[in-house]
């Protein structure tokens, strides 16, 4: 199954509306909303193959090369408990690979890590971005997932961070068709247990998240903090210990810390 024949694998999933399947765009979410602001409905899914100006959080841009990525952006209601949303993205692609086989790691807030030789390395990013409705139309959501489908051989920067793909993961060839369907049909998943029982999700998302339990820093735009992560609040926030105080960090970027 190519690219452009995905179409008709998303639009099998119950809650998929429209699926639009592009091999190159500047942003899948930009697309989405595009298509929102022209009368385009929940449950819309728009899927890439290359992002020319993909987005990570905080403004970063989103490395792509042609064919070693996928990029999906689902349009969904947004739910009473919308802080969850990257949370329960990060469980659905959590599921969609171990579905593969791999061996997965969750690292607060959203990014989801394979686990290769025992060393967890970030193969995917998670971006969602409210979109505010109106009289007539909910509060929806906009939840970007980029999945690094097959970088061998290709080059990348990893000064800051263990970065892989699927396809080195597994080592073997990766299509996108054993990724997005499946991940579409586990985000429909997540984001129903959201709107009803939002406790489940954030109560997986404590047992599978690396981060937890571990010595951080984290790096936030106005300050750098250090302490052991102890806990998640109800909202999805991080708690961390700087002897024995208790801070509540709700954004920031995520250093694991070797144990002295």
């Amino acid at each position: 199954m190519h690219l452009q024949d995905l179409a008709g694998a998303i639009e099998d999933v119950a809650w998929v509306s429209r699926a639009v399947v592009l091999d190159e765009v500047d942003s899948t979410n930009l697309e989405a909303r595009r298509r929102l602001a022209v009368g385009a409905d929940t449950g819309l899914v728009v899927v890439a193959g290359r992002q020319t100006a993909g987005r990570g959080r905080r403004g970063r841009t989103w490395q792509d090369v042609a064919g070693g990525n996928v990029a999906v952006s689902a349009v969904v209601v947004l739910p009473a408990a919308g802080s969850l949303v990257p949370l329960a993205a990060a469980l659905a692609l959590r599921t969609t690979l171990e579905g593969l086989g791999l061996r997965t790691a969750l690292k607060w807030p959203n990014d989801v890590q394979v686990v290769v030789d025992g060393v967890s390395r970030k193969c995917a990013g998670i971006l969602a971005e409210s979109v505010p409705g109106g009289p007539t139309v909910p509060d929806r959501v906009v939840v970007g997932i980029g999945v690094d489908l097959d970088w061998r051989g290709q080059a990348r920067d990893e000064s800051s961070e263990a970065w892989t793909s699927v396809a080195e993961a597994l080592d073997r060839d990766v299509r996108a068709a054993e990724v997005v369907p499946a991940l579409v049909r586990h985000l429909g998943d997540r984001i129903d247990s959201l709107a009803h029982r939002s406790g489940e999700v954030l109560a997986d998302y404590r047992a599978a998240c690396d981060t937890l339990g571990r010595r951080v820093r984290v790096d936030g735009e106005s300050r750098v903090l250090v302490g052991r992560a102890v806990d998640l609040t109800d909202t999805g926030a991080l708690v961390l210990d700087i002897d024995g105080r208790e801070v509540v960090v709700t954004a920031g970027d995520v250093v694991h810390l070797r144990s002295t």
